[in-house]
Parts: structure tokens; C-alpha cells; sequence
């Protein structure tokens, strides 16, 4: 899938939420999701997420956009397409723990399907052992 089809997804399934969503937010920002005090940061990546370095250039990219407002309860997230999933097969998953990204799986039928942190690390603990044991 193309990143602006992910991203058209993620921005239905977002408002489906009740989320107010604005997508290039400041010219660099994927999109960004808010609801009250809570705000949603998130990148996305499309085909081109075909490289481990791909997916590693993706969790930067989010590390890079953490930051803490006061009053503001921010979370971050990354969105791809759930073809890509596998690409987490032997990433250590402490330092992701660490992180506490959100996760969002897009489907080729538009489904979206949200992972929490906790969740996130515990799916690619269950793909590591069931790949590699």
C-alpha cells in the first residue's frame, strides 16, 4: 500500500475515534491526532517499508518527534501496512518497551487494527518465538 492510502485509513479510523486529526502537521509530521488533553503523534510508511533500515529510519523518526508539553497527554505512534509486520521478526523488544510506541496496523481492507505499547512488544515476542523457536 501507498503511504497516503495508510495514511487516509488511519485518519478515518482516527475520526471514527472522535479524534480531530490533521495530517502534514508543521510541514513534517504525519499526522497528529487529538481528543481533549490527549494527543496522538504519528508517522507512517508504505511500500517502501521493504528494509530493516526502512523500519529503522521509521522509529527514529518518531523518537525524534517525543517531547513533553505541559498539561498535554502525548502518545506516539507508528502506522504501516500489516504486510510489514513481520519486519519487527528479531528486533529486541526492551528497547521498544522503552519507547512506548503505539503501533497501527493498516489492512488492504482499510481496517485498522491499534496495538498498545504493552501489546505491541508482546506481538513481536509471540512472531520471535514462533519464527525462530
Amino acid at each position: 500500500m501507498k503511504e497516503t492510502q495508510i495514511v487516509n485509513y488511519q485518519v478515518k479510523y482516527l475520526r471514527g475515534m472522535g479524534y480531530k486529526v490533521e495530517t502534514e502537521y508543521v510541514g513534517y509530521i504525519d499526522i497528529v491526532a487529538i481528543k481533549g488533553d490527549e494527543w496522538f503523534i504519528i508517522e507512517a510508511k508504505g511500500d517502501q517499508l521493504n528494509t530493516g533500515q526502512a523500519l529503522q529510519t521509521l522509529i527514529g523518526q518518531i523518537v525524534s518527534r517525543m517531547n513533553k508539553k505541559a498539561g498535554v497527554n502525548r502518545k506516539y505512534g507508528i502506522t504501516i501496512s500489516a504486510e510489514h509486520f513481520r519486519s519487527f521478526l528479531n528486533w529486541g523488544i526492551e528497547g521498544l518497551k522503552s519507547l512506548s510506541i503505539h503501533l497501527f496496523l493498516v489492512y488492504k481492507n482499510g481496517k485498522v487494527e491499534h496495538l498498545t505499547p504493552h501489546t505491541f512488544v508482546e506481538r513481536i515476542r509471540l512472531l520471535n518465538e514462533k519464527v525462530g523457536g
